[in-house]
Parts: C-alpha cells; sequence; structure tokens
C-alpha cells in the first residue's frame, strides 16, 4: 500500500528534534570488545497513531475509506518522532550500553563478560514496551 502524504507534510510544521550524529555513535563503541546489532521489525508500524490524528491519514480503498492506526512510513516527522520514542523508552542505557539511531540499535560492552546482561537488559526494555526485533537483521556479538 502507497498512500501519498504529500499535502499532509506540507501542513505539519517540522519536528526539529535531533537525530543522533553518527560520528559520535561511531565513536561510542570504538573501545567496545563485543557488538551486537538489533532492529526494530515494521520499525513505524509498532507505534500507535494519536487517536485524534488517525483521521488525517484517511485514504480510499474500492467500496470504502480507511486510515492508519498505526504510523505509516511517508509522514514529515515519523524518523524524528521515533527517535524520541528509542531515546525515552532506552533512557538510561543510552550512552552506557546501547547507542540508537532511529530502529537501529548497537548493543555495546566494554568488556566481553558483560555482552551476556547488556543486551539482556535491552531485551527486556523492548518486551516491556512490546517492541519487536527483526531477527533477520539482528547479529549477536
Amino acid at each position: 500500500m502507497c498512500t501519498d502524504f504529500t499535502y499532509l507534510n506540507k501542513a505539519c510544521p517540522k519536528d526539529a528534534y535531533p537525530l543522533p550524529n553518527i560520528d559520535m555513535l561511531v565513536h561510542g563503541v570504538s573501545a567496545c570488545e563485543l557488538l551486537s546489532f538489533m532492529d526494530v521489525y515494521s520499525n513505524y508500524n509498532q507505534i500507535r497513531m494519536h487517536l485524534m490524528d488517525e483521521d488525517k491519514t484517511t485514504f480510499m480503498g474500492t467500496l470504502s475509506n480507511f486510515c492508519y492506526t498505526v504510523i505509516p512510513f511517508g509522514l514529515k516527522n515519523v524518523g524524528v518522532t521515533y527517535q524520541r520514542l528509542m531515546d525515552r523508552i532506552l533512557g538510561r542505557m543510552v550512552g552506557r550500553n546501547v547507542e540508537a539511531y532511529v530502529d537501529d540499535m548497537v548493543v555495546k560492552s566494554i568488556k566481553a563478560e558483560s555482552h551476556v546482561q547488556d543486551p539482556r537488559e535491552l531485551f527486556q526494555t523492548l518486551g516491556k514496551y512490546k517492541l519487536k526485533l527483526n531477527l533477520e537483521k539482528c547479529v549477536l556479538g
């Protein structure tokens, strides 16, 4: 399904929430002994639309009109909205044992011995918020 949000995006103000600096993320993992790479499954589609905004995503089908109940790809601020969510969910882990860029995460362990606990902490946090990982794109250790 492809929906054209051109006019909706023109009407929406730009969200200036900053995305992480890639150079800083790379620097933040450079001294680590072990890394694990995680990718969130169907990233934006795991975030519910605000109920009052669902009607703004209405599209026509053959026999009826529909609207998105989860955030669809193509909205202007979807990337920064997702980054804000990840920053809030992973708050105490970001910088310590996790780096996150939108739907991609790196679990970092300065010492290899802690690389059992560090991913476990991420898995527990993601489970608490019912976020699923794309196992085909995840690499442990």
